[in-house]
This record gives structure tokens, sequence and C-alpha cells, in this order.
């Protein structure tokens, strides 16, 4: 609540600022553009956050599975279950890794469209602009 309505009245000023001084086609530009920023970050950031709920049940696997290892040490070397234990460590850390690297490239994603999104509305004020210069 306190980051949102502060944003929504900044955008009501901006758009009213640029509705009187340079018309209603620089409102549209701008209000499209924080639309479009606005749905692909909701849409990106839900689809996204399988991939973090996902780590961090990983390496909560991988940290049950070391203090088992730790708390059961006796056992594990009476039966001599040692490698055992570590490839059962190594395979949930290699889970850790991946779902790192996916959470990491997801955001990855989620910058780059939001940059393109971002950089197609300053282009499309910038020929309003300059179309407005020429006229």
């Amino acid at each position: 609540v306190f980051h949102v309505v502060p944003t929504i009245v900044e955008v009501g000023i901006v758009s009213a600022i640029l509705l009187v001084k340079f018309g209603p086609s620089f409102v549209t530009v701008t209000s499209g553009t924080l639309l479009a920023y606005l749905l692909y970050t909701i849409r990106v950031t839900k689809w996204r956050s399988k991939y973090i709920r996902l780590k961090i049940m990983l390496e909560n696997m991988a940290s049950n599975r070391s203090i088992e290892s730790l708390v059961n040490y006796e056992m594990v070397k009476y039966f001599n279950k040692e490698k055992t234990e570590v490839n059962r460590y190594d395979d949930a850390l290699a889970g850790t890794n991946w779902s790192g690297v996916m959470q990491q490239t997801t955001l990855g994603m989620l910058n780059a469209g939001q940059g393109v999104i971002l950089s197609i509305g300053l282009a499309a004020m910038m020929m309003l602009t300059a179309r407005g210069v020429a006229a």
C-alpha cells in the first residue's frame, strides 16, 4: 500500500502533465508502456516463482541429508556407507545447482524483457517528439 498508492498518484500527475503539455498520444504511449511492463513483470514473476520454490526445497533436502549423515555418523561408519551418503549429498547439491541456474536464467529473462518494453516505449516517445519538432 505504501508503494502502490504513491506510484499511482505519480503516474496520474505525470499523465495529466503530458496530456496538457503534449497531447493524448504521449499519455497513450506512457500508459501502454506501463501496462505492458506491469503485465509482463507479473506474468514472468509468477512463472519463475516455481524455480525459486524448487531451489528452496532442494536446499532444505541437501541440508537435511548432511545433518542426518552427521547425526548418524557411527551407523554410516559401522555399515561402511560413506560412499552412499556422499552420493546422496552430491545428488542433492546437483539439483540445487540446477535450480539456482534456472532461477538466475529466469531473472535474466525478466530483466531483459523489462528492458525491451521500456526501450520500445522510449523509442515511441522519441518518435512522437521528433514528429512534433518536425511539424
